[in-house]
């Protein structure tokens, strides 16, 4: 009996300490589901963190796109103004392949040559003209082309173009500073910045240096620059000449060497002299 008490008395005991309806087995159940919870909880904010990096990743590539977007549309903002001009220089202006006298030259272009640009600063321009690109001191553009006053030839002019040796100038003159600018370019004729020089009657108006055009009848233009005087003539030699060529004599094509007329260089040039387009532009000598 004594020991039926014994073991009694130990188990009121034992659950007077465990509490009413709760087992040890169920503190493990609720131990591990704390635990549970617990992790859960965890792995939810790690996904939660995922997620945010994954927004903020997200949200640097939008802010990337959309810093690149904010660009493109600054550079369409900033896009320039594509104008169109013609080149004043008298001398042949320079193309270069950056926008620095240091860097390449790529070419020169002519005078009063048409052209597109854009304006890159205060000094420099990206130029188009046909397939040729480059930068162009401003300095060397005009918004205009270049005046010029039209000046018929009256006479008797055949369809005859007469040459002379560039190196019949006296020494010192004008006509020779002239030649000291000069170069033997095609067909073996001298050239000042791509014109093409010439001797011209006084009635022409031009003094030497100074950039001319001569027309033709059929429409050709061929530009020149005036190197000598004609004498005492107006616009037309006995010969019927009313522009004569100064020419490098080694160097001048057979052809003209054959028929004594410049108009063997060129098919299009075998035409009268109709007038001349005189411009103010001239080369400072």
């Amino acid at each position: 009996m004594r020991f039926k008490a014994v073991v009694c008395l130990a188990l009121a005991f034992a659950l007077a300490f465990t509490g009413p309806g709760v087992s040890a087995y169920a503190d493990d159940t609720n131990t591990q589901t704390s635990t549970e919870t617990t992790t859960d909880s965890t792995e939810v904010t790690t996904s939660t963190s995922d997620s945010t990096q994954t927004t903020v990743t997200s949200d640097d590539e939008t802010t990337t796109e959309s810093t690149e977007d904010s660009a493109d549309s600054s550079d369409t903002k900033k896009k320039k103004k594509v104008r169109k001009g013609y080149v004043k220089k008298a001398a042949g202006t320079k193309l270069y392949a950056k926008a620095s006298k240091s860097s390449k030259v790529k070419g020169t272009l002519k005078f009063n040559k048409k052209i597109k640009y854009v304006v890159v600063n205060k000094k420099w321009a990206y130029v188009t003209s046909g397939t040729r690109k480059g930068y162009v001191l401003r300095s060397a553009l005009s918004k205009k082309k270049a005046k010029s006053k039209t000046v018929k030839v009256s006479g008797n002019v055949k369809n005859f173009k007469s040459y002379m040796s560039y190196k019949a100038f006296s020494s010192g003159s004008t006509q020779a500073k002239l030649q000291k600018k000069a170069k033997t370019g095609k067909y073996g004729i001298r050239t000042v910045n791509g014109r093409y020089c010439i001797a011209v009657g006084y009635g022409v108006g031009a003094s030497i240096g100074q950039y001319v055009d001569v027309v033709l009848a059929n429409g050709t233009v061929i530009e020149c620059i005036v190197a000598d005087y004609k004498g005492s003539n107006k616009f037309v030699s006995s010969n019927g000449c009313a522009s004569e060529f100064v020419v490098s004599m080694s160097k001048l094509k057979y052809a003209v060497r054959m028929s004594g007329n410049i108009n063997s260089c060129k098919s299009s040039w075998n035409s009268k002299v109709k007038k001349f387009k005189v411009y103010k532009t001239k080369v400072s000598l």
